[in-house]
């Protein structure tokens, strides 16, 4: 167990020495100083571990999480398992390859003090997409955010490395490192049942968009319309499913009956005919915010929708 003081910065690493001394360098240089960045390599065999070492002597807050016999967790586990050691009063996540403007870290602490300190809370920002070389593609990526539980499992909107949560909220989630999404939505879920989220419309990094991501972001017309259809939507369904029914499992007791039955539904996808499932869908108002974006979903539900049945 490690003491973060105020902030706690975790990072997970996985062969990311072409940009890695970029980013830390873009955390060290923050108007804000008064963090430690705990970092856990996830098996590299590049040099990304050397640079680590190599930095921490220049800096004390760097800090590369020692393992006996470390293995390749993947992101959502490595992040939640560093998460579950280190004590802080508050936490941000970063990836390995992005860029933080300067005051990310203030920005979002003040935000996160104005909120009830005895909640659960979850704040989190914009982004600006950049090229490998940090020239930016689309300064802004989204101006609003829909953060309650319905719609953040229909589509999370919560960029892991945007993120600020406090002590209270990583106590609750504290106890699962296994969880059946990635680490940023399932911070979002629980924060939007039992606590607040906060969304700061102006961006604080340059999110990096390079062909070694692991998680990037589709921005062309002709990629989302080819993407109705695809392994990556299938699945993206998948989680939807698999996390509502762990949401249930843990937290079903503290949904009230509307919430519940939303839950529910999107827990049942698969199991129920297609037809059946469309039905409970729009009976238990299970919709995205416009129109267009529900159509476009019960589209790609239906496309994808064989998909589900081989969900034990």
């Amino acid at each position: 167990m490690k003491n973060g003081k105020d902030v706690a910065i975790l990072m997970s690493t996985f062969n990311g020495a072409a940009y890695i001394e970029q980013q830390i360098d873009s955390i060290r240089a923050q108007s804000y100083g008064d963090w430690t960045l705990y970092i856990r390599d996830d098996g590299s065999t590049d040099a990304t571990v050397s640079i680590i070492q190599r930095l921490r002597l220049t800096d004390q807050r760097i800090v590369l999480w020692a393992e006996p016999n470390p293995v390749n967790l993947g992101p959502a586990k490595s992040f939640m398992t560093l998460l579950a050691k280190i004590e802080a009063a508050y936490y941000l996540f970063a990836d390995q390859d992005d860029f933080w403007l300067p005051d990310k870290i203030e920005r979002t602490l003040s935000i996160m003090q104005r909120l009830n300190q005895h909640d659960p809370n979850l704040v989190h920002t914009n982004l600006s997409l950049a090229d490998q070389n940090l020239d930016v593609l689309v300064p802004s990526f989204s101006d609003v955010a829909y953060d309650d539980v319905q719609s953040l499992l229909l589509a999370n909107d919560i960029t892991g490395c945007t993120v600020m949560i406090n002590r209270q909220l990583r106590d609750l989630v504290k106890p699962r490192v296994e969880i059946p999404c990635m680490h940023d939505m399932w911070l979002g879920l629980v924060a939007a049942q039992f606590g607040n989220i906060a969304y700061i419309k102006e961006s604080t990094i340059f999110y990096r968009q390079h062909g070694g991501n692991v998680i990037g972001s589709t921005t062309s017309k002709a990629a989302k319309v080819k993407a109705l259809n695809s392994v990556a939507e299938r699945k993206r369904l998948t989680t939807t499913v698999l996390t509502a029914s762990e949401l249930l499992k843990i937290y079903g007791n503290h949904f009230s009956v509307a919430e519940k039955k939303a839950v529910t539904t999107l827990a049942q996808l698969g199991k129920v005919s297609l037809l059946r499932a469309l039905w409970q869908l729009k009976k238990n108002h299970v919709y995205k915010q416009s129109f267009l974006a529900t159509a476009v979903f019960f589209l790609k539900l239906t496309l994808n929708y064989s998909s589900l049945k081989r969900i034990t």
